[in-house]
């Protein structure tokens, strides 16, 4: 799934832009644009309550190279037993007048996710995020940009704080063309401060 644009998603049971729905396995979703959807950005999930040999869960999702801007209730929503998410190398932007979560972890069919692991993202908060892991297990931060009001961040032993300083934030409209102020000026603290992901597509979203 890649170079769409999503926004005006109505509700909040589901909702989101993107969904990595059960029984997926290695989906990929790149370049893509999410805005103004009620559920948030991504659903990730698979029933694991179903004991039916076609039930072959959810393994492999990664999630690279997004934008999304102003996606509400929360950014990830992630339930059932998930395994193996890699989410690296995105930019969340949310707005002034929000308060949502960043993550929230549901056990749909009474498990949970495992091992999702989350790189080199910038979150940047004008409002404020809160995260909810439930019961998730081994849930990996390493090398993200938590800048603004984050209520209850995540453990991530090269966390940076500061203002990453995107040239324009907030500054997308309807159009992947309207995305120009994602890029990092001058100076940013992100510039060489990433982990390195092998196999990781070469290029970010504005290349």
């Amino acid at each position: 799934m890649q170079f769409n644009e999503v926004s005006g998603m109505k509700g909040t049971k589901d909702g989101q832009g993107y969904d990595s729905d059960w029984n997926c396995r290695n989906s990929l979703f790149q370049y893509n644009y999410s805005h103004d959807n009620d559920g948030g950005f991504m659903l990730i999930c698979t029933d694991g309550g179903t004991k039916m040999p076609w039930n072959i869960g959810n393994t492999g999702t990664i999630i690279r190279y997004n934008i999304s801007q102003n996606d509400g209730a929360r950014l990830f929503n992630i339930s059932g037993p998930v395994r193996g998410v890699q989410i690296y190398n995105n930019d969340f932007y949310v707005g002034a007048s929000m308060d949502i979560l960043a993550i929230l972890h549901g056990n749909w069919g009474g498990d949970w996710a495992e091992d999702v692991r989350f790189q080199n993202n910038i979150f940047y908060v004008d409002g404020r995020v809160r995260y909810d892991f439930g019961g998730s297990r081994n849930n990996v931060f390493d090398s993200n940009i938590f800048s603004g009001n984050h209520a209850n961040p995540p453990a991530d032993p090269h966390a940076l704080t500061q203002n990453p300083l995107l040239v324009k934030p907030a500054g997308g409209g309807a159009g992947r063309e309207t995305l120009d102020g994602y890029k990092l000026a001058a100076g940013s603290p992100c510039i060489g401060a990433g982990t390195i992901i092998s196999d990781n597509g070469g290029a970010g979203f504005l290349g």
